[in-house]
């Protein structure tokens, strides 16, 4: 149940830690399938709040400073 704005705030703090520990390099991989129900049947995803919050994480990647 994560927002666009937790992901924005994690990728944050990933490459803060990655500027520290590894010359700030990040491997990246969103995995699909995510998605919330509309109703009681896990067939019928409703997939937009990951596309937004794939949005964010890769706003966040491009400038860290500058996502929300």
């Amino acid at each position: 149940d994560l927002e666009p704005e937790d992901y924005a705030w994690t990728t944050r703090k990933i490459l803060e830690i990655a500027d520290m520990c590894c010359k700030g390099r990040v491997v990246s991989v969103l995995e699909g399938g995510y998605g919330r129900t509309a109703d009681d049947d896990d067939r019928n995803l409703d997939r937009s709040v990951f596309a937004d919050c794939a949005v964010r994480h890769l706003h966040a990647m491009i400038d860290p400073y500058n996502c929300e």
